[in-house]
C-alpha cells in the first residue's frame, strides 16, 4: 500500500523549550495589542498620545514579524496569499487615489489603517494556531468586553462617568452622557454591539453547557444590559445577530434555538422601550431616542434616503470610485455619514474594493464551515458568533477597517487549526509504518496525532 504526503507539513527539529518560548513572545504583544485597542481612549487621559501611538505601533508589528520568524505552522505557510492580498489593497487603494486625484495625506492614512487592519489579521491568526494561545487570548478578550460592558452599565446606574469626561455620542462616553441620555463603555455607544459581543457569546455557551452558571449569568447579564443602556439600533442588531448565529450553531433544537431568538430579541427592544419611556430630563433621550426605537423609526426611508444619495455618487466611477476621503468631503460639506462600511468602500474605492474586502471575510468564513465539519472546535464557534453579529452591526456602522473586528476574524481564521495536529512527521522510521498523520491513497486516515501529543522529533 502507497501512502500520500500532500498537505504533510515537516517538523523542524527545534528543542522543546525553544518552541514554547517562542510561542510566547507572540502572546506578549497580541494580549498587549488587545488591551490598547480596548482601553486606548481610557489611557490617553493617562499617557501621552506619542505613547500609546508607538506603543500600539510596536506591539501590533512585534505579533506580525514573531509570526514571520517562527517560520513554521500553517499561518506561515499562507503567508504569501496574505502577501498577495495586502499588495491587491495597495494597489487598489493607489489606484483609486491616482483617479480621483485625492490628497496624499487621505491616502496615507487609509494606507495605514489597511496595513494594521491587515497586521492585526495575520497576528491573531498566528496566535490562535495553538490551543494554547486560543485560549488564553480569548479569555482575554471577553474580560475586556466584560469590563466595557460593566462600565456602561454602571454609568447607567450611578449617572455617573470615568474622569468625568464625556465625549461625542457615538464615540465613547466612560459611562453616562447626561447630554444625550445614552451609556456606553469606554468604547462609545455605537461600537458596544461590536466590542461586548465576546462577553455575550461566552455567557450564553457557559449557560448552555452548564459550566460556571454564575459566570454565564453575570456575562450575558452584563452585556445584555450594556448594549440596552447603549440605546443604540446598530448595537441591538449586532447582540440580535450574534444570539440568532449562537442559536443556529450550537442548539440543534430549533424549538430552543427560536425560544433563544425570541427572549434577547424582546429584552433588547422593551428594554430600551422601558428606558426611553422612564422619566429623564435630558431632551434626546425623550425625543429622537424614542423616536429612533419606534416601529415608525425601523422602517422609516431616512437611512435608505441616505444610502441612496451615495449611491449616486458612485455612477460616476464604479470600479475605483471617489477616491480616499471623498466621504469625509462630503460630511464636511453638510452631509451625512453613510452609517454602512460596504457603502464606504463603494464609493471611495468602487467594484474592486468591494470585492476584495468580502473575499477577505468569505474566504475565512468558508474556511471555518469547512473545518468544523472535519473536527468542531468550541472556540471556533465563538469566534464565529462575534463575527457574524460584528459584520451586522458594520452595515450600519462606517468603519470597515475597524481592529476589532479584524482581529476576531484572524483569529476564526487560525482556530480552526486548534484541533488538527499543529505538525506532522514526513520522515518516517525504517520499518515504523506510515508517518503519523498521513492518509493512504484509498483516502483512509492512518493515524492523526491529538493536540497535546507530543510527536517526536530526530
Amino acid at each position: 500500500m502507497g501512502y500520500s504526503t500532500k498537505g504533510a507539513l515537516p517538523v523542524l527539529p527545534i528543542r522543546r523549550g525553544v518552541v514554547t518560548g517562542t510561542v510566547w513572545v507572540l502572546y506578549c504583544p497580541v494580549a498587549v495589542y488587545l488591551l490598547l485597542l480596548y482601553f486606548r481612549p481610557a489611557l490617553a487621559y493617562i499617557l501621552p498620545s506619542e505613547v500609546l501611538r508607538y506603543s500600539n505601533i510596536v506591539a501590533l508589528s512585534s505579533a506580525a514579524l514573531v509570526v514571520v520568524l517562527r517560520g513554521r505552522g500553517r499561518i506561515f505557510q499562507r503567508l504569501p496569499r496574505y502577501l498577495l492580498f495586502l499588495l491587491a489593497g495597495i494597489a487598489v487603494i493607489g489606484s483609486s487615489a491616482a483617479v480621483a486625484g485625492a490628497p496624499q495625506a487621505k491616502m496615507n492614512w487609509v494606507l495605514y489603517n489597511f496595513v494594521g487592519a491587515c497586521l492585526t489579521f495575520v497576528a491573531f491568526s498566528g496566535a490562535y494556531e495553538s490551543r494554547r494561545g486560543a485560549i488564553g487570548i480569548t479569555v482575554l478578550l471577553v474580560a475586556c468586553a466584560a469590563i466595557n460592558s460593566t462600565v456602561g452599565v454602571w454609568g447607567a446606574v450611578t449617572k455617573a462617568r470615568l474622569f468625568n469626561v464625556g465625549q461625542e455620542a457615538g464615540v465613547g462616553t466612560f459611562g453616562y452622557d447626561p447630554i444625550y441620555g445614552r451609556s456606553g463603555g469606554i468604547i462609545g455607544e455605537n461600537y458596544v454591539g461590536l466590542v461586548d459581543l465576546p462577553a455575550l457569546v461566552a455567557g450564553l455557551w457557559l449557560l448552555q453547557n452548564r459550566r460556571w452558571n454564575l459566570a454565564g449569568v453575570l456575562l450575558t447579564a452584563a452585556s445584555g444590559a450594556a448594549i440596552v443602556v447603549s440605546l443604540s439600533k446598530a448595537s441591538a442588531m449586532a447582540g440580535l445577530v450574534a444570539a440568532l448565529a449562537f442559536s443556529l450553531i450550537s442548539i440543534r433544537r430549533r424549538r430552543s434555538a427560536v425560544l433563544l431568538i425570541g427572549v434577547v430579541g424582546a429584552l433588547l427592544y422593551g428594554g430600551a422601550s422601558y428606558l426611553t419611556s422612564a422619566k429623564d430630563p435630558a431632551p434626546y433621550r425623550k425625543v429622537s431616542i424614542q423616536y429612533r426605537w419606534s416601529m415608525e423609526a425601523l422602517i422609516n426611508e431616512d437611512r435608505l434616503t441616505i444610502w441612496r444619495s451615495y449611491l449616486s455618487d458612485v455612477e460616476g466611477a464604479p470600479f475605483l470610485g471617489r477616491g480616499p476621503g471623498y466621504i469625509a468631503g462630503r460630511i464636511s460639506a453638510g452631509r451625512q455619514v453613510p452609517h454602512n462600511s460596504l457603502l464606504d468602500i463603494l464609493v471611495e474605492f468602487g467594484l474592486l474594493g468591494v470585492v476584495l474586502y468580502v473575499s477577505a471575510f468569505g474566504v475565512t468564513v468558508r474556511n471555518y464551515w469547512v473545518s468544523q465539519r472535519r473536527s468542531p472546535n468550541a472556540l471556533g464557534s465563538l469566534l464565529m458568533c462575534c463575527f457574524c453579529g460584528m459584520a451586522a452591526s458594520t452595515m450600519t456602522v462606517s468603519d470597515p477597517l475597524y481592529r476589532v473586528l479584524w482581529a476576531v476574524a484572524g483569529g476564526l481564521n487560525g482556530v480552526r487549526w486548534c484541533a488538527e495536529p499543529r505538525s506532522v512527521v514526513c520522515a518516517r522510521k525504517e520499518g515504523a509504518g506510515p508517518p503519523v498523520g498521513m492518509t493512504s491513497r484509498r483516502g483512509r486516515t492512518i493515524r492523526v496525532a491529538s493536540l497535546h501529543e507530543r510527536l517526536p522529533l530526530g
